[in-house]
């Protein structure tokens, strides 16, 4: 059963058995080869890795099958992230904001706001977004944590991810490695939000 050996896989990422994780995804895509998420899986289990060539390079396989097919363009973007490739990240960034239903005065907005400033022009135009889209539709908190996050602006970061456990918000079990939190995390309350979340050392 692929899926099960795909959930298997992630199961093992949030527990940073890496590369049982990575047996675990091939082998659900030698059951279902032609699977868009299971593709697309194999690329974030090896951004989660740490391994960023090979998860854009798995991520850019999975685009083949689909261009448009969204989880694996947003892997990519926090690739990018990782990576520090600012200008890759940007253009990445527009695609993935125009398959989220950003309209073209937005992406080019982003454009403007990276020119100006730089990614961290990028973050304040994704702030702003999100309070806008806030508006309208219910929007994660998680989302707002990451860009207060990568902002440098750790008090309104700790306050989001706050409200993500509070709401139960699934994303929490990837709290110990995702690196959107990296700046966080000498921080004594991520160290307390961990236990919260169940992960004790």
């Amino acid at each position: 059963y692929a899926t099960a050996h795909q959930w298997y896989a992630e199961y093992l990422t949030a527990m940073e058995r890496f590369d049982e994780a990575i047996a675990e995804i091939k082998r659900a895509k030698e059951l279902d080869p032609l699977s868009l998420i299971i593709n697309a899986v194999h690329g974030w289990v090896l951004y989660y890795a740490g391994q960023y060539d090979e998860a854009i390079e798995q991520s850019l396989k999975t685009l083949e099958m689909d261009p448009k097919f969204y989880p694996a363009q947003l892997y990519i973007l926090w690739c990018y992230w990782q990576q520090g490739k600012q200008d890759e990240a940007i253009e990445q960034w527009k695609e993935v904001a125009t398959l989220e239903g950003a309209s073209s005065e937005q992406v080019a907005a982003l454009g403007n706001a990276f020119t100006k400033s730089g990614m961290k022009g990028a973050w304040q135009w994704q702030v702003e977004r999100l309070k806008e889209s806030s508006k309208r539709r219910y929007i994660p908190s998680v989302n707002f944590a990451t860009a207060y996050a990568r902002l440098g602006e750790n008090d309104k970061a700790f306050e989001w991810l706050e409200k993500a456990y509070e709401e139960r918000f699934p994303s929490n079990v990837w709290l110990k490695i995702t690196p959107h939190w990296d700046s966080l995390r000498e921080d004594p309350r991520f160290t307390a939000l961990l236990k919260k979340v169940g992960f004790e050392e």
